[in-house]
């Protein structure tokens, strides 16, 4: 305890005092709780010898709350390597951008079943980057020194079988993952994984099962016993630096300085399996964000505080609609004949908060802007009246995606097999839709190739793939992907759905004849300029499982197309002016060692 007591206060005098006191009560807290674990089934054990008169015999359990601890218990855990490198991803030939690091997760925990109806899990997960914790500007720090520790709950969570009638619930931290993860899936894959902190409930039998949650993805109220929250509009995130010349002096502002204050994830996900031949799933999927407030009051006047009226935008709803079929039954994305298919579409509707102009007001009515204190009319730098439009319309969310994916195994040797996939993109960001698919907590791994440049948003691919099994030796696939937009003026979104904005030609203003700087200082194109084609990428991935540990090795070769050449190439200026920077090729290698228990 004394040790505990004076590295709390150590830290408190350093920069980081409160950050690295909270790492180690939190490790110190999941590493308690594990040796309790452990420890509780021994001593259970050694008290199953006697009784209470001292005698030699069972552990009495009559009340049947009292059952042996190893009965039902039992200890897990995972253990990833993974070495990978990455080249030139901005496809621009000035820029050091060739990364490469060692990623190592590792997973330890328990599970107890009780009363053979309630079940507790709990697993500990450490994750971190080789030499990034705690990083050496000298290079003399050791693997755990001074070093901020990525020890976190994966999973904590109690199921109750049949605990309202015929429906399961669970409570806690868990994982969640539904069809083929394209919009709720676990990330596993990489470097920490996805957990959601969910209610959960379950109904199954033979031929149906349903599952309905509900999630807190942000809260912006801290509880009275010290743990406070990280997000909310008082925890300014996404600091921006911004230094002289020199390097000595910088001004630090907060990119984000309103966050998002509460946020959920519900949904309802439905599986008819009718036969062994063909499985039908049927979805809702909700997101729901809290609006958000503005910095200062709308009417600002001496004393003035923002209120709850005083709003940047309103709240903000997603409601995403699908179904999938398939045959693929037999596990493993496996059909239970050689051919195996599977068809998925998904339609996103509700409404994004924001106000824009109508789109149907084609005369633009507008009036002059005025002081709401004192009527008078505002002006611009340049003296000018301002002014703006009378008609708004709330913006709504309208988009689709839909993918298929066919093959056919010869022989239980090869399989050959095709996919098409397409994302619906917004071909102007500035009416009252909003027609980009949002693929939520999709799979960031091997969707559209395993460069994982390109994720389920405003995209059109096309594929074509080999695969060879080898059995005990493992198997080997070649895959082709060629990715286009959907929508031109519509950015590029990675696998995890991040914009891209200014890689790609692209417009946001929507002009047709002129280009337009836009106010984050990327450039509208004009509509002739605009160009669809992404990259082709041609991918090699060899898998095995030898002796229980898994080897991957996969390498990718992503050839970039004309809407990233336009914009690197520099081809819209004059020739005498063009500073052309494109390197069309990038590159990815990695391999994964895990082991699981």
């Amino acid at each position: 305890m004394a040790f505990f007591i004076q590295h709390f206060m150590n830290s408190r005098r350093s920069k980081n005092g409160l950050r690295a006191a909270q790492n180690l009560y939190s490790r110190t807290l999941v590493l308690s709780v594990l040796m309790l674990a452990i420890a509780t089934p021994v001593m259970a054990q050694d008290s199953a010898g006697s009784d209470s008169d001292g005698e030699s015999g069972e552990f009495s359990d009559e009340g049947g709350w009292l059952e042996t601890w190893l009965d039902g218990f039992s200890m897990h855990g995972a253990l990833q390597f993974q070495p990978l490198y990455a080249g030139n991803y901005d496809f621009r030939r000035s820029t050091d951008d060739n990364n490469e690091l060692v990623g190592q997760k590792i997973q330890f925990g328990f599970e107890k079943t009780f009363q053979s109806r309630y079940t507790a899990r709990v697993t500990a997960q450490d994750s971190r980057v080789w030499g990034g914790t705690p990083g050496s500007d000298t290079g003399l720090n050791t693997a755990n020194n001074a070093t901020n520790e990525s020890l976190d709950l994966r999973e904590a969570w109690l199921h109750a079988d049949r605990l309202i009638g015929p429906v399961d619930v669970r409570l806690g931290r868990q994982i969640l993952k539904f069809g083929d993860g394209r919009l709720v899936g676990t990330n596993e894959w990489g470097n920490v994984g996805r957990s959601f902190d969910t209610a959960r409930f379950r109904f199954k039998s033979s031929i149906y099962e349903v599952d309905a949650w509900a999630s807190v993805l942000a809260e912006e109220d801290s509880d009275n016993g010290g743990n406070t929250t990280a997000v909310g509009r008082s925890q300014a995130s996404n600091f921006n630096i911004s230094c002289d010349a020199t390097g000595t002096s910088c001004q630090i502002r907060a990119g984000t300085p309103n966050e998002l204050d509460d946020a959920y994830f519900t949904g309802l996900y439905n599986r008819f399996r009718f036969s062994e031949h063909f499985f039908l799933d049927a979805y809702y999927l909700g997101v729901h964000k809290k609006y958000i407030n503005t910095s200062v009051p709308i009417i600002n006047f001496p004393g003035a505080t923002v209120t709850t009226e005083d709003r940047s935008r309103q709240r903000d709803n997603l409601y995403t609609f699908g179904g999938r079929a398939t045959n693929a039954t037999a596990g493993n994305r496996k059909a239970v004949i050689p051919f195996d298919w599977t068809v998925e579409y998904a339609w996103q509707t509700g409404i994004t908060g924001r106000e824009q102009d109508a789109s149907w007001d084609y005369l633009q009515v507008s009036v002059p802007r005025v002081d709401p204190l004192t009527g008078a009319p505002l002006l611009d730098g340049a003296g000018q009246a301002l002014n703006q439009r009378v008609y708004k319309e709330k913006e709504r969310y309208d988009a689709f995606a839909f993918e298929a994916d066919a093959g056919v195994t010869l022989f239980d040797t090869v399989r050959i097999g095709g996919e098409y996939a397409v994302a619906s993109g917004d071909p102007n960001r500035n009416d009252g839709a909003h027609a980009t698919f949002q693929n939520l907590f999709a799979d960031g791994h091997n969707v559209f190739g395993i460069s994982d440049i390109q994720g389920w948003q405003n995209m059109i691919g096309r594929s074509a793939n080999l695969t060879f099994f080898f059995g005990a030796f493992g198997k080997l696939q070649l895959t082709y992907w060629e990715v286009d937009k959907h929508r031109a003026q519509d950015g590029w979104y990675d696998a995890l759905g991040r914009l891209r904005s200014g890689a790609t030609t692209e417009s946001i203003a929507n002009n047709r004849y002129l280009d337009t700087v836009n106010a984050d200082g990327t450039t509208s194109l004009a509509s002739g300029s605009l160009r669809k084609h992404l990259y082709r990428e041609y991918d090699l991935l060899y898998q095995v499982n030898y002796d229980g540990i898994f080897f991957e090795l996969g390498y990718a070769l992503i050839h970039a197309g004309d809407s990233i050449g336009a914009i690197n190439g520099d081809i819209f200026r004059f020739p005498g002016t063009r500073q052309p920077d494109f390197d069309p090729r990038a590159n990815r290698i990695f391999m994964t060692v895990k082991y699981k228990f």
